[in-house]
């Protein structure tokens, strides 16, 4: 059995959101120093309304796919449903409970943070972008 799976593997590959964009409106850093992994999420917003996500940074597989999966979940999102998309996700992961309805890249990450020391990795990003967010009340 391969240690990722292939949702993991697949969404560490991807380009589409990988940029640097020191230009973007916010720039949000989410870095755990006891693995080293460190990502930057550059976000530009209109209003409520989330226009342009993408990251940059280095991490483990985990961590990577999951800021990747986290800016292509943002991009035309309101806040407060960036917020509740975000909510979700954590609940999941943290609770170690596959998605009922069936949602396979979530489970993927549910799955890869029932690893021991996988967990935070599956949760870098989204819990420094939610709390960016709610700071934004």
């Amino acid at each position: 059995m391969d240690f990722y799976d292939p949702i993991i593997i697949e969404y560490n590959k991807r380009k589409e959101q990988y940029e640097k964009r020191p230009e973007a409106q916010f720039c949000i850093e989410a870095i755990n120093p006891i693995c080293g992994d460190a990502f930057k999420i550059y976000m530009d917003m209109e209003g409520a309304m989330i226009t342009r996500a993408s990251f940059s940074g280095y991490g483990c597989a985990v961590s990577k796919a999951a800021s990747s999966l986290l800016v292509e979940k943002l991009e035309g999102v309101k806040r407060l449903v960036a917020v509740q998309i975000i909510e979700e996700y954590l609940t999941m992961v943290e609770s170690g409970e596959v998605n009922k309805t069936g949602n396979k890249i979530w489970n993927a990450f549910v799955l890869a943070g029932k690893y021991p020391g996988r967990r935070k990795c599956a949760t870098l990003s989204w819990d420094a972008l939610r709390d960016f967010l709610k700071k934004r009340d």
